[in-house]
């Protein structure tokens, strides 16, 4: 037989159970300066994070292109010992 609070537990549509989020102080309040400003910040530091991400990302595709074009110039018994170390 159901209950009928046996769903009670589940979480409705755009809430947030508050034992699951943490360091999460503005949640389910009205936007605020001092919450805007937080999540400005919050954001710039993701997009910070990001870019230095992407960045990186870059500097290894340069490093895997630059492989690839010196095992090209390798004499065909030095490049099949080379590609065997992967």
């Amino acid at each position: 037989m159901d209950t009928p609070n046996k769903n009670e537990h589940r979480l409705k549509y755009n809430k947030v159970h508050p034992k699951t989020v943490k360091n999460t102080p503005y949640l389910n309040k009205p936007y605020t300066l001092s919450r805007t400003k937080d999540l400005q910040n919050r954001l710039t530091e993701a997009t910070e994070r990001i870019h230095a991400q992407e960045k990186q990302i870059f500097e290894l595709l340069a490093t895997i292109k630059d492989l690839s074009q010196s095992v090209k110039l390798l004499e065909a018994p030095k490049r099949k010992k080379f590609l065997g170390i992967f």
